[in-house]
């Protein structure tokens, strides 16, 4: 090996072993423990309260249901006045909006968002495990977690 690169070699075989010696570690973003998000689209007192304004006459929707365990599907037509009860769950349709919106005070209805979603309280063995919106855009990021069931809302009819 020539000069130059027994140079190299040394120059960076320290440069490697100084930069172990370091003992100041400095937390990266992701590392930061999570904090309770500001996000209105979490479980919130918003999310539990349905405005007025949701509860329309004909309303309707379709659901499917995952099964976890089993990778299987089911589908369904829900309206009102006629919950779906499939196994150990229970789903009422509470209100719908096709245009549903967050805004400083809650959730409105602003004609100029095409964001279908419909309000459903969930029970699992008699049980509330959730009450609140579905999106039909964004199925995996709100609603119902549970290890077993996976709900979501294909399709609002007004």
């Amino acid at each position: 090996m020539s000069f130059l690169g027994r140079t190299i070699f040394l120059f960076f075989a320290l440069f490697l072993l100084s930069s172990c010696e370091n003992d100041n570690v400095t937390q990266i973003e992701w590392m930061i423990p999570m904090q309770p998000s500001n996000d209105q689209h979490t479980t919130s007192a918003l999310d539990k309260t349905m405005p007025d304004w949701a509860e329309k006459e004909g309303m309707a929707i379709d659901i499917m249901l995952l099964s976890k365990s089993r990778a299987q599907t089911w589908s369904y037509h829900l309206t009102k006045d006629v919950s779906v009860k499939h196994r150990n769950l229970t789903i009422e349709l509470l209100g719908v909006s096709q245009y549903l919106r967050v805004g400083a005070a809650g959730y409105i209805e602003d004609q100029s968002v095409n964001n279908p979603a419909a309000f459903v309280r969930i029970f699992k063995h008699e049980h509330i495990v959730y009450e609140g919106w579905l999106y039909q855009e964004f199925p995996e990021l709100f609603g119902l977690e549970d290890p077993e069931w996976q709900v979501w809302l294909k399709h609002v009819s007004p």
